[in-house]
């Protein structure tokens, strides 16, 4: 069993239509029983989550939801209070890079948003990892001021912040390492070593990675069959309240 917390919908920027027969050929191709998809690209962020929901409307046996947000947008909290009202969508997903913010300039309206997610009992997905706006300590802050929300970190700090990410997670239980786009060595090693299997959380990043190299990274590790299982599937079911 395999469920992807990190996947994106890809889209065309010829047709500007969405690939989905691609990404239903990656599912199967690659047994993926679930997958959390959110869409980076579109005329703006409300279509794009729209199209989101299209597709687990469509195929809610093998998708889930995840809205994206942008906080410098003027009605962001109003798209969010619409997104709750839409049980297709099972957490957000903030990328401070792909959107050009600094998160703690943006307190106000992160604050906002994350009050209608500790109510809806959603995920928040961050992005870190790719210079000075994607540092984690930016995200611990919102992490410790909304403790009863749950936080993945993704793509673990990628090489920019990889070791102080695991020092930030073994802080903080309420932070959870994705695992898409970490391919060094030392640093999952480390973090296997130094934090509980129960903090793991697999991703592919699909489409920028291809999904059976962000599987097949791990079979390196040798990791015990019950962290796999943690990993690949059960951390993930928890959280989402599948």
């Amino acid at each position: 069993m395999i469920i992807d917390f990190h996947a994106h919908l890809e889209r065309d920027p010829e047709s500007k239509t969405y690939l989905v027969a691609d990404l239903e050929e990656d599912t199967h191709y690659n047994k993926l029983n679930l997958r959390l998809i959110s869409a980076l690209e579109g005329k703006n962020v409300r279509s794009q989550n729209q199209a989101v929901r299209e597709l687990v409307q469509t195929n809610p046996d093998k998708y889930l939801g995840c809205a994206i947000v942008n906080p410098k947008e003027d009605d962001s909290i109003e798209q969010v209070l619409e997104i709750a009202s839409q049980p297709e969508f099972r957490a957000i997903e903030f990328d401070s890079l792909e959107h050009g913010y600094l998160p703690e300039a943006q307190q106000q309206n992160i604050d906002e948003i994350l009050k209608i997610a500790e109510g809806k009992q959603w995920v928040i997905k961050v992005f870190t990892g790719k210079g000075f706006q994607t540092i984690p300590g930016q995200w611990v802050f919102y992490s410790q001021r909304f403790p009863n929300l749950n936080f993945v970190f993704l793509h673990m700090g990628t090489n920019d912040f990889g070791y102080n990410m695991i020092e930030q997670a073994a802080q903080h239980e309420n932070i959870f390492m994705e695992t898409s786009y970490q391919y060094e060595l030392p640093i999952l090693r480390k973090a296997f070593k130094r934090l509980p299997p129960e903090r793991f959380i697999f991703g592919s990043n699909y489409p920028v990675n291809l999904t059976y190299a962000s599987i097949n990274v791990f079979n390196v590790l040798e990791l015990p069959k019950e962290t796999q299982r943690k990993l690949f599937y059960e951390n993930a079911k928890r959280l989402l309240k599948l």
